[in-house]
């Protein structure tokens, strides 16, 4: 009796690829210490920075942010970065690499907090790292490990699992945090989306302060990135626009409050430097504006009695 295998069993699938990495640069562990003096740099790759311990400063496009133990912290290509060491030494990795994946723009400017699976595997990268990369030193930490050349005696394998671990890294990052992170299907998409971000944001705190710098820290995106966005779909800076969700909000205020209640109320520093910022969006005084206000009321009651 003759059994015929189902056709149908076997189906080939294409696997989609969600990250890809064009080319893997240097590998740097190494202890910083407070008085060490990092000049900013500028490159056309991706750099992945791991606080192993201590508390450091990272500078991102001017945008200072504070990076802990656990954390680790994105500088896409093009980026003005640093590093400061807070307190005390510290011990951090920095894994560099191009990519021209689309996944890749979920991660600008971002800093994470890394979960144990993350951290498990970061490990297992450091560790091929060390069995593909040629060990070489810096003048201020003798005992660093600084990539510098591919050794020609590897493991078998081990420069194809360094890619691997190193992919298999960012994609998990991207899943842990997929509430936050949200993979779009197009870059007009993601546009819109942080658009209604920082207006949201804006609107949040018409009544309390409100910085360039705060807005980086609360969205995870480089104050460059986020500055250039808002111009290209506005055509005006973030804070212009801001002081003139202000000054909307004050003139109805100014209805049923004094100049000085509506400048407090919006947290301007006094009342005269709001009567400053209202003037130049309004063409005339908040005095002058509660004035001719009131003539209205008064006009219309007379024409409806």
């Amino acid at each position: 009796m003759t059994t015929r295998r189902n056709s149908n069993l076997y189906i080939n699938k294409s696997m989609k690829t969600t990250v890809h990495l064009q080319k893997v640069l240097h590998f740097i562990e190494t202890t910083i210490t407070p008085d060490f003096v990092d000049s900013p740099e500028v490159h056309d790759f991706w750099e992945v920075v791991f606080l192993e311990s201590g508390e450091a400063q990272v500078l991102a496009d001017g945008v200072a942010l504070p990076l802990l133990a656990g954390e680790v912290f994105f500088h896409k290509p093009g980026e003005a970065h640093s590093i400061k060491a807070m307190g005390g030494p510290v011990h951090a990795f920095f894994i560099s690499f191009y990519s021209s994946s689309k996944m890749m723009s979920l991660f600008e400017g971002v800093k994470l907090s890394l979960s144990s699976e993350e951290k498990k595997l970061l490990y297992k990268l450091f560790d091929e790292a060390r069995r593909i990369f040629q060990k070489g030193s810096r003048p201020t930490d003798p005992k660093a490990f600084v990539s510098k050349s591919l050794l020609p005696d590897a493991p078998l394998g081990a420069q194809q699992l360094y890619r691997i671990y190193l992919e298999a890294f960012l994609i998990l990052c991207a899943r842990e945090k997929e509430k936050n992170i949200t993979v779009y299907d197009n870059i007009e998409e993601l546009e819109k989306v942080i658009m209604e971000n920082i207006l949201a944001h804006m609107t949040e705190h018409l009544y309390d302060s409100f910085s360039v710098c705060q807005l980086c820290t609360a969205l995870n995106y480089s104050k460059t990135y986020l500055s250039t966005l808002f111009k290209k779909h506005r055509g005006v800076s973030l804070m212009y626009y801001y002081n003139a969700l202000k000054i909307k909000e004050a003139k109805k205020l100014l209805a049923a409050h004094s100049v000085s209640e509506t400048a407090y109320k919006l947290d301007f520093n006094n009342p005269y430097y709001f009567a400053k910022v209202f003037k130049k969006y309004e063409g005339i005084t908040p005095s002058a504006y509660r004035k001719k206000g009131a003539v209205k009321k008064v006009q219309t009651a007379k024409r409806r009695k």
